[in-house]
């Protein structure tokens, strides 16, 4: 059983990395022993345009972007806040190839070990949606009734998190 890891939320430019989509935020929490013990939040200057799909999904728009950071900037104080420990995500594959894609780029190591919330989900609910927003509603979690420590940015990370816990208490593996 996972003690010590870190719960992640990626939003990209597009949907494939074939196509030139890169990652343009990340958002992560550090959880041990079942608590939330630091949380972190970047905005990624790519040079990706997103696309209109995303904003329409997202809400986010190029002008969004204007103020962050390189990755080259980014990517090493995110490594040093994960410290080398598994990422729970409800996309494993999804935010694997991009992640590993941005590490490639700079000759970076990729992570560890990735945990996929949505593979969880199938195996207990096979046949039904296990969309983040479907298990969001599925385990009563709604955005606006997160706590107010954590900054918007952190909230669909934290709900992801939260996910995974109810999850993990009905057996899933």
């Amino acid at each position: 059983m996972l003690d010590h890891y870190i719960t992640l939320d990626i939003e990209t430019s597009g949907l494939s990395t074939k196509e030139g989509a890169r990652i343009i935020w990340i958002s992560a929490l550090e959880i041990k022993d079942r608590q939330v013990v630091d949380d972190r939040f970047y905005m990624l200057k790519t040079g990706a345009v997103i696309s209109p799909m995303v904003t329409e999904l997202t809400g986010l728009k190029q002008s969004d972007l204007k103020d962050s950071l390189p990755p080259e900037l980014v990517l090493p104080e995110f490594f040093r806040f994960t410290q080398g420990l598994p990422m729970v995500c409800h996309n494993a594959a999804f935010v694997q190839e991009f992640m590993e894609n941005e590490c490639r780029m700079r000759n970076y190591d990729g992570f560890l070990a990735y945990h996929c919330i949505w593979d969880m989900a199938e195996k207990v609910f096979p046949g039904e949606r296990n969309s983040i927003d479907s298990l969001f509603e599925r385990f009563g979690l709604k955005d606006g009734e997160i706590e107010d420590h954590f900054h918007s940015d952190v909230k669909k990370v934290f709900l992801v998190y939260e996910c995974f816990k109810h999850l993990k208490s009905i057996g899933a593996e």
